[in-house]
């Protein structure tokens, strides 16, 4: 787990290079080191397949062999998940309510997860403002997580009890935290990748 963090991700290539491993199963945290993955594998004549998150050059061709999940399904299941929890709640009609959907530019996996998650929250919950659907960027680490999550929150304060739902875990945590920050965790849900 390099923690999307992409030197921790180069030196962890290069650990497994130096133990001359037999082949690699790759989740790679930030697309556009596919290339240099590749480039370095196959120096070291290491087969690998990408999983999760494909490997793709920077015309979005693929680089590497991939095995993953349907994105927008899933995220599909989160915003069905979510808006159930709204509805029995009875939140769906109360004017102090909010959802945030967070993903990164950094993974294209992520973007059909939230896409996936508001289409079938909105399919549910038709009635919910638009107004009151936010969207932001982070780089899918718990600390940049935390930071855009707490100054989109910020600029709402009318809003007491927010619907996050994030592409990934260290994002939702770093929403858990920014509304414990703010003291609106009580009734506000939380929603990683994993559900």
């Amino acid at each position: 787990d390099v923690q999307m963090d992409n030197e921790k991700y180069k030196r962890a290539i290069q650990y497994l290079i130096d133990r001359q491993i037999d082949g690699a199963i790759i989740c790679i945290p930030d697309q556009s080191l596919s290339t240099y993955t590749k480039e370095l594998l196959d120096s070291a004549d290491i087969p690998f397949i990408a999983c999760d998150d494909a490997m793709i050059d920077d015309q979005g061709q693929l680089v590497s062999s991939y095995v993953g999940v349907d994105g927008y399904s899933v995220g599909a299941m989160n915003g069905d998940w979510m808006a159930n929890y709204v509805i029995k709640q009875g939140f769906a009609s109360q004017k102090d309510t909010g959802v945030l959907l967070m993903t990164m530019k950094n993974v294209s996996s992520c973007i059909p997860r939230i896409e996936g998650a508001i289409d079938r929250f909105r399919e549910m919950i038709p009635s919910f403002p638009d107004n009151r659907i936010l969207s932001v960027y982070y780089n899918g680490q718990a600390e940049e997580g935390f930071a855009v999550a707490l100054e989109i929150m910020e600029q709402y304060p009318g809003i007491r009890k927010w619907f996050v739902m994030s592409a990934n875990e260290e994002g939702a945590v770093g929403a858990v935290r920014a509304l414990e920050q703010l003291g609106v965790d009580g009734e506000s849900c939380v929603l990683g990748f994993g559900a």
